[in-house]
C-alpha cells in the first residue's frame, strides 16, 4: 500500500457523538456535520470550544482548516433531532432529517423555530454560506 498519514484528529464528549457528512469547501477547508448530545469540545487542538446540546440531541457543523486545525463550530436543535443527509454545493450546506417538538434550527442563535405536527416530522434547510 502507498500513502502516508497526513493528520488525524478526534473530538467528542462523554455521550454518543456521530459524524454523518464531510466536505471540502471552496477554500479547501473541511466541513463536518453530525449529531451530538451533552457537552462536546469541538476544537481537536490544545484549546477548547465547548458546545452543549439543547436537550438530548443536537446537530453540529464544524469547520477545520486543511491541516486539521479548528476554525469554528456551530450547533442547532434540541430534543429528538436527527440529521440524515447533508450536501455541500456552491458554498452552502443543505440538510434534511427528522425532528419532534419545537426546535430552533438557526445555528447562529437567531430564533428560527419549527414545531412538529406529530412525533416525527421532516425538516430541510439551507444553511448560511460556509464562509471562513
Amino acid at each position: 500500500a502507498s500513502g502516508n498519514l497526513v493528520w488525524v484528529e478526534s473530538f467528542g464528549g462523554s455521550n454518543n457523538d456521530n459524524g454523518s457528512s464531510i466536505f471540502v469547501d471552496d477554500y479547501g477547508d473541511i466541513l463536518i456535520t453530525g449529531e451530538f448530545s451533552g457537552t462536546v469540545d469541538f476544537d481537536p487542538g490544545s484549546t477548547s470550544y465547548d458546545i452543549t446540546s439543547n436537550g438530548s440531541d443536537g446537530v453540529f457543523i464544524q469547520k477545520l482548516a486543511s491541516d486539521g486545525s479548528f476554525i469554528w463550530a456551530e450547533a442547532m436543535g434540541g430534543n429528538a433531532l436527527e440529521l440524515s443527509q447533508t450536501v455541500y454545493k456552491a458554498n452552502h450546506i443543505y440538510t434534511i432529517g427528522n425532528f419532534s417538538g419545537a426546535l430552533n434550527f438557526d445555528p447562529c442563535g437567531n430564533n428560527t423555530n419549527l414545531t412538529s405536527n406529530s412525533t416525527s416530522d421532516i425538516f430541510s434547510q439551507r444553511i448560511w454560506p460556509a464562509l471562513r
